[in-house]
């Protein structure tokens, strides 16, 4: 009976040459993540930072992106809340280009009564991805 019969299972590997990806391209590789654009590409500053983004990412090789220049770093995704893991403040991050989003401290309860915005939601990080976001106005009230 065809029903029972083993299928064959091929196993994909990521490229081994340089590949171009479509622009807003989300990428991992053997050793950092990356989003990819026309012909450069964007490092990210953790995988914790990279999953914040919430897209669908690629398996790739350092190979098949070689043919990008590396642009600079990017972090957290605009609308993060970022818990710090040294002192527990919370920011939120936000700011006119996506690319470069400020961390704004959430210095009133009112962001979370008034707003609706739930603490738990906050993804706890290091110093180092907190202070690599530049600085925005803090978060006074609503």
């Amino acid at each position: 009976m065809s029903f029972f019969k083993k299928r064959e299972v091929s196993t994909w590997t990521p490229p081994d040459k340089k590949v171009k990806y479509p622009k807003w391209s989300f990428v991992k590789t053997e050793d950092s993540f990356f989003l990819l654009l026309d012909d450069t590409k964007l490092e990210f500053i953790s995988e914790r930072a990279f999953n914040s983004w919430c897209r669908p990412w690629v398996q790739t090789s350092n190979k098949a992106i070689s043919g990008y220049s590396l642009w600079k770093k990017i972090g957290f995704a605009p609308g993060t809340i970022l818990r710090s893991i040294v002192d527990g403040s919370l920011y939120f991050l936000s700011g006119k280009d996506p690319l470069n989003a400020e961390r704004r401290l959430i210095a009133t309860p009112d962001f979370w009564v008034e707003l609706g915005f739930d603490h738990r939601q906050s993804i706890v990080v290091s110093s180092k991805e907190i202070d690599f976001h530049i600085k925005g106005e803090d978060i006074l009230g609503v």
